[in-house]
C-alpha cells in the first residue's frame, strides 16, 4: 500500500482553483477516496472561497451598497491565497465605491430651511416701510455689512429680514416673494473664502446662485426660474 502523502494548503488551494498540474490532481483524487481527513481539509478550504466569490459577485452587481463576505470559521488559521485575493479586492472596491460624505456647510442648511417655505409663509407678512428700514439697519449692524437698500430691488417684493446663525457667525436672511408667489431668500454670512463670481445651481429642487466678494458669501435661493434667479443675483451683486 502506498504511504499517505501530505498535501500542503497551497497544493489543495491550487487544486480548488484548477491550477494544479495533472500529476498532483491524480495523486490528490486517488488519496481523497480513502483519506477522510484530507477530504475534510479540502472542504474547509473550499467553503470560504465559494462564499467569498458569491459575495464579491454580488458586490459588483449591486455597488455601491457593498456587503462584505462573512468571516472564515475561527478554526481555519490559514486563508487560502485565492480567498485572500478576493477579500483584498472586495475591501478595495468597498472603500472606492462608498463615498465619504462632507460635513454640511452653511449653504446646505440654508437650502434645507428654504425648502420649507411656501407662498403662505410670506404673503401675509406686511411690514411698514419705517419698520423695514429699522429692521435692515439693525441687520446691517449685526452683520457688519450694509444691507439697508435690500428692500429696493425690482421684480420681487421684500417681506422681512432676520438674523440666523451658523457656527458662531451671524447669518442674515432677507426674504422676498416673486410676482408668481414663489418664496426667495438672499442669505449673507461673513466668509474668509476668496472672491468668487456668481455660480448658478439647484438646491433642494430650487434654483440658486451663490458668490463671494472675499469678505462675505452670498446665496440667493428659491423659485423655479433659472433666468429670473440669475438676473436677480446679478442685481444684488452689483447694487447691494
Amino acid at each position: 500500500m502506498n504511504a499517505k502523502r501530505e498535501f500542503s494548503d497551497e497544493e489543495l488551494t491550487a487544486y480548488l482553483d484548477g491550477e494544479a498540474d495533472a500529476a498532483n490532481v491524480a495523486a490528490l483524487e486517488a488519496q481523497l477516496s480513502v483519506d477522510t481527513a484530507l477530504a475534510s481539509r479540502l472542504d474547509q478550504l473550499r467553503l470560504p472561497i465559494d462564499a467569498m466569490r458569491t459575495a464579491f459577485d454580488g458586490m459588483l452587481q449591486n455597488a455601491p451598497n457593498v456587503e462584505l463576505a462573512p468571516k472564515p470559521k475561527p478554526a481555519l488559521r490559514l486563508l487560502p491565497l485565492a480567498a485572500s485575493l478576493i477579500v483584498g479586492v472586495a475591501l478595495g472596491a468597498s472603500l472606492m465605491l462608498r463615498p465619504t460624505p462632507d460635513a454640511p456647510g452653511w449653504i446646505d442648511y440654508v437650502a434645507s430651511y428654504q425648502a420649507l417655505y411656501v407662498t403662505a409663509t410670506l404673503d401675509t407678512v406686511d411690514v411698514p416701510k419705517v419698520q423695514q428700514d429699522a429692521q435692515l439697519q439693525a441687520l446691517s449692524e449685526v452683520l457688519g455689512r450694509d444691507v439697508t437698500n435690500a428692500a429696493e430691488v425690482s421684480g420681487v417684493a421684500f417681506k422681512r429680514g432676520q438674523v440666523l446663525g451658523f457656527r458662531g457667525r451671524p447669518l442674515v436672511q432677507l426674504a422676498y416673494l416673486s410676482p408668481e408667489g414663489e418664496p426667495l431668500a438672499l442669505c449673507i454670512i461673513r466668509s474668509d473664502n476668496k472672491a468668487q463670481s456668481i455660480k448658478e445651481t439647484e438646491l433642494e429642487g430650487m434654483r440658486a446662485a451663490h458668490w463671494s466678494d472675499g469678505e462675505f458669501a452670498y446665496l440667493l435661493i428659491g423659485g423655479s426660474d433659472p433666468e429670473a434667479v440669475a438676473t436677480l443675483a446679478a442685481d444684488f451683486e452689483a447694487n447691494l
